[in-house]
């Protein structure tokens, strides 16, 4: 059985990634627009522990957006 290293890849690869994952998600519209709103009550700290949380929010913003079938823009296609 591989080692949870050997599936993820070394940890310095993980950081990277996770560090882009987390650009990603902090420079979407709908979660920059939460977080500036929440300033106050929001630590980097917070953000770093809920990030898939954040994520969450992000993907699901789009499921409302009146798209159709073939261009949704989500993993899973709906």
């Amino acid at each position: 059985m591989k080692s949870f290293r050997n599936i993820m890849g070394d940890s310095q690869n993980l950081d990277k990634r996770i560090q882009k994952i987390k650009q990603n998600v902090i420079n979407d519209p709908d979660v920059k627009h939460f977080l500036e709103k929440n300033r106050s009550h929001i630590t980097n700290e917070m953000i770093d522990e809920d990030l898939n949380v954040l994520q969450e929010y992000k993907d699901q913003q789009k499921v409302y957006d009146g798209h159709r079938y073939d261009d949704c823009p989500n993993v899973v296609k709906g």
